[in-house]
């Protein structure tokens, strides 16, 4: 299989602002979902635990 390369300085702005658009609109739908919230707020909670631990070991 041929690795391919992107550039990513030479996207134009309104190519990633299209596709960031787009994106933005699909994780708002996601998050609409309570179930999907409420495992993003346990996720959460336990990155903040970790959160300091990493900051000390580096």
């Amino acid at each position: 299989m041929e690795r391919i390369a992107i550039d990513v300085e030479r996207v134009p702005r309104g190519v990633c602002d299209d596709l960031a658009r787009c994106l933005l609109e699909r994780v708002a739908a996601y998050f609409e979902q309570p179930e999907a919230e409420a495992a993003f707020q346990v996720w959460l909670k336990e990155y903040r635990k970790r959160k300091p631990a990493r900051a000390a070991g580096e």
